[in-house]
Formats: C-alpha cells, structure tokens, sequence
C-alpha cells in the first residue's frame, strides 16, 4: 500500500447521469447532486479520495456521447472498477461513500440502476451485483454509505405528478437489454418467500447483504417514483440529493447516526415533499463518515407543522397506544435532550387518530409559535386506559414501594397491597430473601431473574422489571376499536409447512414442535387498489418485542401494492423456524411462547415505540437496574416513519388493523439443543 493510500480514510465513488442518449429520457439534476456532494465532502474531509463518474447532456444535440471523456462515464466498467479500487486500496476501519443520482428501474421485483451504456441507452446495474460489491467491503471491514437517489422500484407507479416535479427517475426497462448482458451473479430466489430462523428476524429486501456494515438512503418507498425539484434558487435536484445536503450543513459538526439523520430526511419530505416516502436499510447505528454509534440512543417521537398550517402535530396515534392527555417534553431536533442543558416544551396530546396525533400545551393554548420543524418529543406522562395492577405480597417497606412506583409515570402499573384483590403481576420475598414476580396466576415467572433483596438497587430493578412487563403487556393488547379507523382489504393466513405441503391453521393460537417452519402470507385485495403497509413484530419468551425487518437491516416494514394485474406483487411470505431458547432449555424449560402481532396500515408508518430489550434470565447478568436501559426505550422509541402523504386531519387516511398470532413452541424428548438465547 502506498504512503498516500494510507493516510486515506475517507473513500467515496458519486455517480450523476443526466444524459441516457435521448432527450426524452435525459435528467437534469444529477450531475449537479454529485458535484454539491463532492464540494461538501472535500471541504469537510481531510483525507478523502474521491471518484466522480458524470454524464452531462452534450452541447450538439446529434451526438450519443456525454459531455465528459470515456474514462469519467458511468458505465458498468467505470462503476464496477470504481468499487473494486475502492475494496482494494482501502483499509479495515476506513469509511466508503457511495452516491448514485439516476434514473432505476425494476427487474424481478428488484433494484437495478440505470446506468449509461453508448450501445444499449442505458445498463442495468441490478441490485444483486451492487450488493455482492457491498458485501465485499464489508468484509474488508469498511464502512459503507450508499445513498440511492432514483426509483427504488420503479414499475408500480402513481397517476399524476406533483406540479413542482421537474422529472421522474424511473426508466422502462427492455428485457432487450438483459439479452444483451446476461446476468453474471444469480439472484437470491424468490422475493415472495423470505426464510428467518426467528430469534435472527433475517427478514430485509432479497439483493441485501448483512447489515453490519453499511447504510443505504433511497430516494422513495417501494411502489413510488422519485423526482426532481426546482429549489428556491432555480435549481433542479433530486428531492433526496437536495434534502440531504441541508441535513449535511446543519450537521456538519456533528457525527450523528444515520437513524437520526434518517429522521431528519423524513420530517423535511413529509413537510416539503410529501410525495416521496425515503427509505432507510442496513445498520444505522453508523455515522456519516464516521464512527458507529456505541450502545442503544435515546430516540423520539417527530413532531412537526404542515406548511400553511398552525396545528402541531405528534406523528403517533392510537396504533401506537397515544391516549388523549399523554403529557410530552418537546426538543428542536439537532438538541442534545438528554444533557439537561436545554428547558423542553411541556405539551399533552388533544387528540387521537389512528396514526397522528394533535398537540397543545398543556394548559391547551396554542405551541405553534414555541415548537419548530422539525422537533422531536420524550413521553413524560401516559395516561394509559388500564393500568397493570402490581400487588405487593409479604416485602418489607411495602409503603416504600407502593410510593417508588407511582413516581414511574411512564409506567402502566398501579401498586398496592393485594388483600382480597386480583393482580396482573405480584411481587414475593422467598425463603432466600430474594424478590420474585408472580403472574396472574399465582406462578412464579421462571423466565425472569430473582433478585436478591440484598442487592444494591434491588427495588430499583424490580420496578424496572414490573414496567418492562406492564409495557409489554400493553403491547400485546393493542387493538382498533375504532371502526372509523378500521382497515380492511387484505388476507392474513399462518401455517405450518410439512415437507412440500403447507397445513394451513385455522385459529390464531397454535402448537408447533421445536425447528418447526411456519409461513405467514399477507396479501393485499384492496378493492382501492392502493398499497398497504405490513409490520411484523415478535413478542419474545425474553420479553423482548422486536420488529422483524429493522432488526436485520431490512427496513421499518414491507410494502404490499395492490393485486391487480401485476404478477404477485400484492403478496408476500415470510417463513419462519420456530425454537426453545437454549436459556430455557438449561434451566429445564421444554417450551416457551412468541407472539407475532401483525399491523397492517394505510400509511408509512412506525411502531419502534413499543420495542423492548431482552430481560436477562439470571441475577449474574442483570448487575445494573433496569431502569436506565428500559427509561431510554420507553421514552418513545420511536422515528419519523410515521408520516403520511396526505393532511394530517384527514382521518380516513390513517387507516390500521393488527391481529396477534400465538405460537407455542415445545420440544420433544429427542430435540436437539436450541439456539444460544431467545427466539429473536
């Protein structure tokens, strides 16, 4: 390696192509995105190697060629040799920027990027090989941004553009072309049928590589175009390219992790650019350019103002549990909330629809004035319909506890002594002097840690717990009442799959053997023809709840579009293999319970908010109280997923359902050992 490839840190390959050979399918703002990008990386960078590959339409109007020489086209041997430079020179630790600013279009259900061909008009640079060359830096233990600025499905598209809509970067593709170049790499089979063991929830976009080491930004969801604006100044971007270098500006001192710059991305279209839905996959506990994240963030709900508009709005609503007088601490949304630093705008919710939610201070005048966009907001108070009902049994200070846990507000649980009641959950002292959580039914809770009374803290952690399981227990029983909010238009079937042949079940509680397979197919009969949004969360033996796309990298949920004529593209399937935790199993446990609870919504939006940890399943592991880890996730763990194209007053378009499958899972006497922990 030469002396100047190692002081190299910063590596970056930015791909603009306007011109595809024809002035009907040509751009405008590509070439301009990347050349912004490259001025912003050299100015903020020290040691960066940057590679621009640029097509500008040519000054004869005859001419096939771009404007720049051969070696500065983006063709597929220019891109492919750019990447495997980039592999080659750079070192494990070193961060790699990827930008490509084009025109996509869709192959088999997958990405592929248009890139200039002199022959063909254009190349598709299918997903498939732009992940396998992702995979490879990853290896090389590189850091990886790729931001996709084009149609991240393309065919599936919208009737009518916006009227600020200069063009939209989606290209026809000619199965011509495929003839021409024939696919090198093979696929990862079937995009309808996607196989997790479910304690690793691998369920992501079929073309994507592990998502350890790298991020992708994409201009739009599934089933939407993306397009070009004209800025203030006259200028024509991409909408992506464009938001993105504000949030680069205003953040230029500051290493933030790509989900909250995500964040950013998303509040900045929802209010500016509705149009376009931004997508983020892979890890986003990295940084830009920087070092990754270390440990679990504080994160928050997005509050935000429509333009023209003086409402404050919370981007949750009753699927996500609000309730009409929750009480929130409201942040700009670049402040360090958690430094204490900085007085919050105290505000309550007034009122509720399905996926938003209106805000008013809490003496219910107006905060439009005190609240800018975008801001984000900490749950302080939930005034939750039921509380979970904690008894006390045979602890000493029992006055003591009873106080502690009514100063938990963000709790579900109401604690007090149990004569002659029933309760959700009890707390016990055994002979060992050690703290114990009893269910419902009188049974010690095998799956939780007894905690020594003795034990620094102990009270503490016990409360901790009794929250973690209250807010757990929360989410399991979300359900929509409201029949104004209601959404139908689609079928949910789960089954067990038997050698080649699938049992379909015909009740959402079931028994299944230890490394059973069972499939859950969605499928969208929207009579509207419009998409649908699917969620899958676990509800795990741990008392973990995890979102089975995000966690692996695959995005907050999968987009279902209608089934129309379009082969299969309303449906999908997620099979998944069921197993007793080993944990379980070394304390002589032979089954265990998931729940998948299932949200389907009219809108893009996220239900991080309820995501829980594991609990540690023995005291040696639990050394510190709960409370701070749990305080960070129940503050609203959220994202500004929860956005919707339309006026947020309009309630018929915040439309949701959610249904609870209940899997219990038992080995038999011959089963072999299970995974190391939990089923997620």
């Amino acid at each position: 390696m030469s002396e100047l490839a190692s002081a190299i840190t910063h590596w970056a390959l930015l791909i603009g192509i306007n011109f595809y050979g024809r002035p009907e399918i040509s751009l405008r703002g590509c070439v301009r995105d990347v050349e912004h990008i490259e001025q912003y990386l050299r100015i903020s960078l020290p040691c960066v190697e940057i590679q621009t590959l640029t097509a500008t339409a040519p000054s004869d109007p005859n001419s096939s060629r771009p404007a720049e020489g051969p070696d500065s086209w983006p063709t597929r041997e220019n891109v492919i040799c750019g990447l495997r430079k980039i592999t080659t020179a750079a070192k494990s630790g070193d961060f790699v920027y990827i930008h490509y600013s084009g025109h996509g279009c869709k192959i088999e259900g997958d990405l592929a990027l248009a890139l200039f061909d002199e022959k063909q008009e254009f190349y598709p640079f299918r997903g498939q090989h732009l992940a396998h060359q992702l995979k490879k830096m990853v290896d090389e233990g590189l850091s990886v941004t790729l931001v996709l600025d084009c149609c991240f499905s393309g065919s599936v598209v919208r009737s009518g553009d916006p009227p600020d809509a200069v063009a939209v970067r989606y290209i026809d593709h000619d199965s011509a072309v495929d003839a021409a170049y024939p696919v090198v790499l093979g696929t990862t089979g079937s995009r309808q049928v996607r196989s997790s063991v479910l304690r690793d929830a691998h369920v992501k976009p079929s073309w994507l590589v592990e998502p350890s080491g790298y991020t992708i930004l994409a201009a739009c969801g599934p089933h939407e175009r993306a397009m070009e604006l004209r800025s203030a100044n006259g200028e024509i971007h991409g909408a992506l390219s464009y938001f993105l270098m504000q949030a680069l500006r205003l953040t230029s001192e500051t290493e933030i992790p790509h989900e909250d710059l995500y964040h950013y991305l998303r509040i900045r279209f929802l209010v500016s650019w509705p149009q376009q839905n931004p997508m983020c996959y892979g890890n986003k506990d990295l940084t830009f350019f920087g070092m990754p994240r270390l440990g679990p963030g504080i994160t928050f709900i997005p509050v935000f103002m429509m333009q023209g508009n003086s409402s404050v709005y919370l981007a949750a609503g009753s699927a996500h549990g609000v309730c009409k007088d929750d009480e929130y601490d409201v942040f700009p949304w670049l402040s360090e909330a958690s430094s204490g630093n900085l007085a919050p705008v105290r505000v309550k919710v007034d009122a509720v629809r399905g996926l938003t939610s209106d805000l008013v201070g809490i003496d219910a005048a107006p905060i439009a004035n005190q609240v800018e966009t975008p801001s984000k907001a900490r749950l302080c108070t939930r005034r939750a319909p039921r509380k979970v009902l904690v008894g006390i049994q045979g602890v000493d200070n029992e006055l003591q506890w009873i106080a502690a846990a009514e100063q938990r507000n963000l709790s579900y649980l109401f604690a007090q002594s149990t004569q002659g009641q029933d309760c959700d959950f009890s707390v016990t002292c055994n002979e060992l002097s050690e703290y114990e959580i009893i269910d419902e039914w009188g049974q010690k809770i095998s799956s939780l840690p007894p905690i020594p009374a003795s034990q620094e803290g102990a009270l503490d952690y016990v409360l901790g717990l009794l929250e973690h399981l209250a807010a757990f227990r929360n989410m399991k029983e979300i359900r929509n009442r409201d029949a104004g909010t209601q959404l139908d238009g689609y079928t949910i079937q789960l089954c067990e799959i038997v050698g080649k042949t699938e049992k379909v079940f015909d009740k959402d509680e079931v028994d299944v053997g230890d490394k059973a397979r069972v499939r859950l197919r969605v499928t969208n009969t929207s009579k509207e023809k419009k998409p649908i949004y699917l969620h899958i969360y676990n509800l795990g033996p741990s008392w973990q709840i995890d979102n089975l796309f995000d966690a692996s990298g695959g995005g907050l949920c999968v987009v279902l579009s209608a089934n129309d004529d379009v082969k299969h593209e309303g449906e999908d399937q997620f099979e998944l293999e069921m197993s007793v935790p080993q944990s379980f199993i070394d304390r002589g446990d032979d089954q265990c319970e998931d729940i998948l609870k299932v949200f389907i919504t009219s809108q893009l939006t996220s239900f991080a908010c309820l995501t829980l940890p594991k609990i540690a399943v023995s005291n040696k592991d639990a050394k510190e109280p709960i409370r701070g880890d749990y305080d960070q996730l129940s503050r609203a763990r959220s994202d500004l997923a929860a956005f919707l194209r339309s006026d947020r007053r309009d309630i018929q378009d915040e439309k949701w359902a959610t249904r609870n499958f209940t899997i219990h899972t038992k080995r038999s006497p011959t089963s072999v050992a299970g995974p190391a922990d939990g089923m997620l």
